[in-house]
């Protein structure tokens, strides 16, 4: 039965239902494993954090820290705090977003490697955090480092979405920080691969395009 409850919520917060999917989570709580309490938490703060009840979210995202943390699941943590990460970060508590992800990114480091995508991810969002605080070097810093993990990956994935979405990023930080040729040299990288993925589809290379000829001076 308790399988059925958290597919039931996963059901309903896919179909942006997310008050029934709530009631299911909490039936779950009734019946579930203490190895599986943390993640039901964490889709609760999940959708506490899509109905902007973020001080909800948070607390459950505690929850999910406080059990994870005395079981030492590495591996299930390391999403809980780049969730309450994001939503620090959305609050505008930059100080705490930061310590989320930069535990949740060491996590992720010990349970996997440090070249696997779940640190890239949390290199991706310690460079938003920059972002946010004007700090373009340090936000460079990271976000090469995350391009430096997505170029290293195994070809039977394609990473070429993410590579370029990195590439783009580093187009507008070294533009923030005044350095307009390396921004055209990156933007262009950015396009060259998404047209080659998109082939010839003109809306991603007008898109790409205009921000070259409007940015880059």
């Amino acid at each position: 039965m308790p399988p059925t409850w958290r597919r039931n919520g996963d059901y309903y917060k896919q179909s942006k239902q997310y008050e029934t999917a709530l009631l299911y989570y909490e039936k779950a709580l009734e019946y579930v494993e203490d190895d599986e309490l943390i993640g039901v938490y964490r889709l609760m703060a999940d959708t506490y954090d899509d109905l902007n009840r973020k001080q909800k979210a948070l607390e459950y995202y505690d929850y999910a820290i406080e059990i994870g943390e005395k079981r030492n699941d590495i591996g299930a943590l390391v999403n809980v705090y780049y969730g309450k990460g994001i939503v620090w970060a959305l609050e505008g508590e930059l100080k705490g977003a930061k310590t989320c992800f930069e535990k949740g990114q060491k996590y992720a480091e010990y349970y996997w490697r440090i070249d696997d995508v779940k640190v890239a991810e949390g290199y991706t969002y310690l460079a938003r955090v920059s972002v946010m605080e004007k700090d373009f070097e340090t936000a460079y810093f990271y976000s090469r480092k995350a391009m430096d993990i997505y170029i290293s990956q195994d070809i039977s994935y394609n990473y070429e979405r993410q590579i370029s979405n990195m590439y783009n990023s580093m187009g507008y930080l070294n533009m923030e920080s005044g350095n307009y040729n390396a921004a055209l040299k990156m933007i262009k990288k950015a396009f060259d691969i998404a047209a080659k993925s998109m082939e010839e589809n003109e809306e991603i290379k007008d898109l790409y395009e205009d921000y070259i000829l409007d940015n880059i001076k």
